[in-house]
């Protein structure tokens, strides 16, 4: 009964981190299409990193461990580089916020899928 219940917080805890990266894909790569004519190509990247993070984790495959990492660096990088600019120009309290939730959240989902990783297949 012990390991049912284990499997069960598990697997929705996998399924919690791999909705937080699709969402994190899907929002990075609708900033892209809005500003398609001067956004840098490294948005477009590390929207498709995050949605082929997503799947992995949900999947629980072995590689999505490299794929945390290297999706953790880049989105810490992008959000340092985004809250450091929206602070120099003031450009509002909800961007700033949403930066900051964003790196926040992505340190976490990176914490907790790094430590379900001997679960992974």
């Amino acid at each position: 009964m012990a390991s049912e219940t284990s499997t069960k917080s598990r697997n929705t805890l996998v399924l919690l981190i791999s909705v937080f990266y699709f969402i994190a894909g899907i929002a990075v790569l609708g900033l892209f299409a809005m500003e398609s004519a001067s956004a840098p190509i490294h948005l477009l990247i590390l929207g498709i990193v995050s949605l082929v993070t997503g799947y992995s984790v949900y999947a629980m495959k072995k590689w999505s461990t490299i794929l945390v990492v290297g999706t953790l660096g880049m989105g810490l990088t992008f959000g340092a580089v985004n809250l450091s600019t929206a602070l120099a120009i003031d450009a509002g309290m909800l961007f700033t916020v949403a930066m900051v939730g964003y790196m926040i959240l992505l340190v976490i989902a990176s914490l907790f899928a790094l430590a379900q990783r001997e679960n992974f297949n």
